[in-house]
């Protein structure tokens, strides 16, 4: 008994060395991309090497037995071809088993078990054979028996012993004489499996607790980056401009604690806080080569003394430096810079921060930029409404007030009232994101008072609005060009009396708004291609205010706003048009965007 627990102690001593390569492994990328669950083929063949040679370590310190001068109590330490040896090979093939699959452990098993076959000995053969048969069984029990990488350590253990007894179990069979195969495993199996099993398992937690550390960090980086996206977005989401650049700054400092923060253009320095601002000064021209360097490159750029920042004040209390570009449209269009009291706060992990930061600040300058195409695009389709209504409107308008004054010049002088409120309505609606139904309602029905002077009896309009559904907030002239369009292309075309019919509804959650007339109609066809944004002339129209109207929507609500459009020839035509209702968001009861009384 004295002899197996000076085994185990000498065997605990020897699988610690060979557990520290653990910590070893865990600093090399090849190893980490193993982790994965499909590592290319040739990390798997760099990982059946290594194995392997961890395997034959495990060997060369392990303990030799000489079965006979171990019954006279004598203990030879040193290696000798010709005996058997307590080892610490399995841990290597086994380890390669269980994290590269039962194949990087079978082939690391093989060549540990060629090299222990040279070695010699009457349990060579057994050896090498149990070797190879050890890192297929790891490989089998963890992807096959347990079904899942993130074991448990008392699952690893489970495998060691299960490993090193079929290892018992091999050596009986294959060594011979039995009888020395049966002294040498008395004497081993209790040292090798204890040792081993536990040995493995310390290799493990080693692991898990570096990758857990890591993991750690990973999370606690993506979360202070996107806490200062988040913060800073409502700044960059207004393009890079001073003011931005400034309070950016400020919140980066404040969750980084770094010694400076600085953005620019291409130009000027747009904002700089803390240590060595009273010489970088926002507003003055860029000054270091490190900030030209990366605008030219459009590379990361990392300084680490004074002169590689190239600040020209003797007495600047920078001491190092990151640079990264900000990218606009595949283009720099700027620089993000973190400025250190030390080059040693320059970690790769605050070097990943950085680089994220400029990569998310990168994508919020872009978003800003598509908002203010958006927005242009929006003024842009307003300013095509207004046009399309207008040259003509006005002109006609104008012609029926001159042919009125004389004849009947009441209501000439009310014409001309409407005509003044309409083209006041329509000049704020194009200063508006937002505004009223009520308004949207009364605009229209100045242009159709206007309408109904000009074409006499042409046509008569009927009106069913519910009240509350007068609050709620749309886009302006979103219903204007229905109207027209019904007035032009469906009613006026017609030799018999035309009936127009506007109808809203408050459902609640969204309000309804239907738009017919008795006009002439539209072929299925035509409703086709408006949809599709052939918004070509034909006998019913160009088609471009429908389509406009749509493109909008779809635009400003997406999915949650819904345009139908049902019409027969020489029958009619019914324009619905379904709008959410948001509490509390931009399309909502409100009066904050949508009171024409406070755009005057």
């Amino acid at each position: 008994m004295n002899s197996t627990l000076y085994y185990v102690q000498l065997m605990v001593e020897r699988v610690c060395v060979i557990a520290t390569l653990a910590f070893v492994l865990t600093r090399w990328n090849w190893f980490r991309e193993l982790l994965t669950y499909k590592p290319e083929i040739k990390i798997r063949i760099l990982s059946v090497g290594m194995f392997a040679l961890i395997g034959i370590i495990g060997t060369y310190t392990g303990i030799v037995v000489n079965v006979e001068s171990e019954q006279a109590a004598g203990r030879v330490l040193a290696i000798n071809p010709a005996e058997a040896i307590i080892n610490a090979r399995v841990l290597g093939v086994a380890i390669g088993g269980i994290l590269g699959g039962p194949l990087v452990g079978l082939a690391s098993g093989i060549l540990a078990g060629a090299h222990r076959l040279a070695l010699g000995g009457f349990t060579a053969i057994a050896c090498s054979v149990a070797t190879a048969w050890e890192g297929l069984l790891a490989g089998l029990m963890a992807h096959y028996w347990f079904k899942k990488r993130s074991l448990s350590l008392y699952q690893v253990a489970i495998i060691g012993v299960v490993a090193e007894l079929s290892q018992m179990l091999i050596i009986l069979l294959l060594a011979k004489p039995f009888e020395r195969a049966w002294e040498l495993v008395r004497i081993i199996s209790i040292p090798m499996i204890l040792a081993n099993s536990v040995g493995l398992a310390v290799f493990f937690a080693i692991l898990q607790s570096v990758i857990e550390r890591e993991q750690h960090a990973v999370a606690s980086f993506a979360h202070n980056a996107l806490a200062i996206a988040r913060r800073t977005l409502p700044y960059l989401r207004k393009g890079l401009t001073e003011q931005s650049a400034q309070k950016t700054a400020e919140i980066i400092r404040q969750m980084t604690g770094v010694a400076a923060v600085s953005l620019t253009d291409t130009r000027v320095i747009l904002a700089f806080v803390g240590k060595g601002s009273e010489h970088h000064i926002a507003g003055t021209p860029l000054k270091t080569e490190a900030t030209y360097a990366v605008i030219r490159e459009g590379k990361a750029y990392v300084a680490v003394d004074k002169q590689r920042i190239g600040c020209s004040q003797p007495d600047c209390p920078l001491e190092a430096a990151i640079v990264l570009p900000l990218h606009q449209r595949g283009e720099v269009i700027g620089t993000f810079k973190l400025y250190f009291d030390t080059p040693a706060e320059i970690t790769p992990s605050q070097i990943e921060l950085t680089t994220g930061l400029a990569n998310l600040f990168s994508t919020q300058l872009e978003l800003a930029r598509l908002d203010q195409q958006e927005r242009l695009l929006a003024d842009a389709e307003i300013r095509a409404l207004q046009a399309q209504v207008n040259p003509h409107f006005l002109f006609n308008a104008l012609n029926t007030i001159v042919a009125l004054i004389r004849r009947e010049p009441d209501l000439a002088r009310q014409t001309a009232i409407q005509l003044a409120q309409f083209l006041r309505r329509n000049i704020l609606a194009g200063h508006q994101q937002w505004r009223k139904m009520g308004d949207e309602i009364n605009h229209i029905r100045d242009y159709l008072a206007i309408e109904a002077v000009r074409f006499r009896d042409k046509f008569t309009v009927s009106y069913d609005i519910e009240e509350s559904a007068l609050a709620v907030a749309v886009p302006p002239l979103i219903l204007l060009p229905l109207v027209e369009n019904a007035i032009k292309h469906g009613i006026n075309p017609l030799s018999k009396k035309g009936q127009l019919g506007l109808t809203v509804r408050d459902n609640d959650k969204t309000v309804t708004v239907c738009i017919s007339d008795n006009g002439i109609g539209m072929t299925a066809q035509r409703i086709e291609e408006i949809f599709a944004g052939k918004v070509i002339p034909s006998d019913q129209g160009t088609g471009f205010g429908l389509y406009s109207v749509i493109r909008r929507l779809d635009g400003i609500y997406g999915k949650y706003a819904e345009v139908s459009i049902e019409s027969e020839l020489n029958t009619g035509t019914t324009v619905t048009l379904t709008l959410p209702i948001k509490t509390g968001g931009n399309n909502s009861r409100r009066d904050e965007d949508s009171n024409e009384g406070s755009n005057r």
